[in-house]
This record gives C-alpha cells, sequence and structure tokens, in this order.
C-alpha cells in the first residue's frame, strides 16, 4: 500500500497499489458517485459526488453517506497487482469548497491552491506570512483576498497572481484583487481558502 483514502465514518474507501491505482476496498466500504445535482447514481468515468456505506460498522451502520467529496469512479479494470476491486480516479476534494465556472465546470480548492503555491515557486513571490481566500460570488466574479504580510505586493506581483487564475478560469471571468486586514468570509472555525457563494451544497439548497 502505498496511500490511503480514508474517513472516520467510512473507514476505508480506497487504497493505492503498486501501480498507483486508486482500488476501492470493497470489503470495507461500498462506494458510489451520484450527480451533484439531482443526486442519481452516475456512469463510470463520470465526477460526482462521493456517497460510501460502511460495511464494517455493525454498532452504528452508516449507510448511503454524504461526506461532501468529489470523485471519480474508472470501473473494473484489469491490474498486475491482482486486485479485483474497482478503481477510483479523480479524488477532488469538497465539493463546498469547489468554484463552478461560467461553463458550469466544477473546480476543487485542491487546484487553486497549488496555483497560490506557484506564485511563490514561479513568481518568486514572498508569500510567507500571507494569507489569502477565493471567493466566488453570486454573479460569478472572483476576488482573491490577500492579508498581506511583512512584504508590501507590487504591481507586477498582483497582475500575476491574478492572471494565475486564468489558468483555471475561462478568460471572461471577472477577477479582481483586494487587500484587507483579515479574510472576509468566515463560517466555521476552520480556515476555508476558496469559497464559492454560486456553490448550491455551501447555500443549503
Amino acid at each position: 500500500m502505498l496511500d490511503e483514502f480514508s474517513s472516520e465514518e467510512l473507514t476505508r474507501i480506497a487504497l493505492e497499489c503498486p501501480y498507483h491505482h486508486y482500488h476501492l476496498e470493497e470489503d470495507a466500504a461500498y462506494t458510489e458517485i451520484v450527480d451533484f445535482e439531482t443526486g442519481k447514481i452516475v456512469k463510470d468515468g463520470t465526477q460526482g459526488l462521493l456517497i460510501g456505506t460502511n460495511l464494517l460498522n455493525k454498532a452504528t451502520p452508516i449507510i448511503r453517506y454524504h461526506q461532501g467529496d468529489t470523485a471519480k469512479i474508472i470501473g473494473v479494470e484489469k491490474c498486475e497487482c491482482g486486485s479485483n476491486f474497482r478503481i477510483i480516479d479523480l479524488v477532488l476534494g469538497r465539493y463546498m469548497d469547489s468554484i463552478i465556472s461560467c461553463d458550469g465546470e466544477i473546480i476543487p480548492a485542491s487546484c487553486f491552491m497549488d496555483l497560490a503555491y506557484d506564485w511563490f515557486l514561479q513568481f518568486h513571490i514572498p508569500i510567507h506570512g500571507m494569507q489569502y481566500q477565493i471567493v466566488q460570488s453570486e454573479d460569478g466574479d472572483i476576488t482573491i483576498f490577500l492579508v498581506v504580510g511583512l512584504y508590501k505586493l507590487n504591481d507586477t506581483d498582483l497582475c500575476q497572481i491574478k492572471q494565475s487564475l486564468y489558468k483555471l478560469l475561462p478568460s471572461n471571468t471577472n477577477i479582481s484583487i483586494m487587500e484587507v486586514e483579515s479574510i472576509p468570509v468566515n463560517k466555521g472555525i476552520k480556515y476555508r481558502p476558496v469559497i464559492s457563494f454560486k456553490n448550491a451544497y455551501l447555500n443549503g439548497k
């Protein structure tokens, strides 16, 4: 086993084999992928919400539990490791933290967090100690809120940060940057760097 995808509620969901396939642990949890809007089971190879049933917890059964993760199940494929369990692909994090593009594409928060690493690694912007939050408003606009530390960002820095988001978003997306003293959206006790108010899950719809 090289890596594990699991949760407290569903126990072992998938394990990575030596050939870098994530095999579902079918004897520990039964996993389904359903449509984001309708809740109906989708075909293999389609991205959707992960629904799981814990097969080990006999005291408090957890049946078709929705923990908010988005994923894609490839299906059954022959693997040199010998496993006959289905293979899961593209575990993309929580749906509630995803940005929804103008054309309906669901882009997980992890993609935007990778871009934030590039601000330092590619653009050499000293972001140590700088907190950020990327927020999608109801009308689809994206605002990058930056809580700047000791280093003062210049116009080139701000331009590079803004342009980096177009690697993920359509060119007609309206992106703006605001430097603030504290992050503007704080729901709960956990810091969330990416938030979408266009996301129906976040708004309880």
